[in-house]
């Protein structure tokens, strides 16, 4: 059975609330002197005209201190790395930018800088028996890019003979911008890999930590590489391991 008592009260709350509302409203709008919507709308125009002010002097800050830092670093770093010879290696040609970014710098310090580039996939096509005989590591597909990685690097830091033949007859490795006769490295830089895969064979390598500095892009830090424990530095807007260079 309909109970028309209980329409007729929900009715009557339902306008009480409307007329509730109207009131409400007309005394604010009557107090501000304005529409509430409008005042709103100048408030957020005032707040983005603060905005833009606080952008425009952070921006002029800015230009002025890179202003000074080309007019002044190069004095302040120059001969740092007097008599230093090193080796920025990377594994993606995408990366060569960076890289060359990376070599002026460095250059500014006085050292003496050569480019390795390390083509994954051009390692990956190769016969990997040949690669292993001459480069001196037993041919396992699983660990064949560590193992490359730790003959091929410790060669380039230290005092080999076979060097220009690898050179020679590894289609995967260049050294660019830097002479055979002007080998061994002091240290290499290494750029990491595109690839997850990579990157953590690379991980695997048993590299020199006192003559291998690793850059790491801040999107791979989540990974939690097992890396050498060296506290990771900014040099020149790019975060390194260790702060050697």
């Amino acid at each position: 059975m309909i109970d028309l008592k209980f329409y007729v009260a929900s009715i009557v709350a339902v306008f009480l609330a409307l007329a509730l509302g109207v009131l409400l409203g007309s005394v604010i709008v009557g107090q501000q002197g304005m529409p509430i919507s409008e005042k709103l709308i100048k408030s957020i125009e005032a707040d983005i005209e603060k905005v833009r002010v606080e952008n425009q002097l952070l921006s002029q800050e800015n230009q002025e201190i890179k202003k000074f830092l080309n007019e002044v670093y190069p004095f302040l770093i120059k001969n740092r790395l007097s008599g230093e010879k090193i080796g920025l290696v990377y594994f993606d040609s995408g990366a060569e930018e960076m890289v060359r970014e990376t070599k002026r710098f460095l250059e500014k310090a006085s050292a003496k800088v050569g480019l390795i580039e390390f083509d994954i996939q051009a390692f990956r096509t190769s016969d990997l028996t040949f690669t292993a005989q001459i480069l001196g590591f037993e041919p396992a597909s699983e660990t064949s890019f560590s193992a490359a990685v730790n003959s091929l690097f410790s060669k380039l830091t230290t005092l080999t003979a076979d060097m220009p033949m690898i050179l020679e007859k590894t289609d995967f490795l260049k050294l660019k911008d830097f002479g055979i006769k002007d080998l061994p490295f002091s240290y290499l830089v290494f750029f990491l890999p595109p690839r997850q895969e990579e990157i953590y064979q690379l991980a695997e390598a048993n590299l020199s930590s006192k003559q291998t500095v690793v850059v790491v892009d801040r999107e791979v830090e989540s990974l939690k590489l097992n890396l050498p424990n060296f506290k990771s530095t900014m040099i020149f807007g790019i975060e390194t391991i260790p702060g050697k260079i």
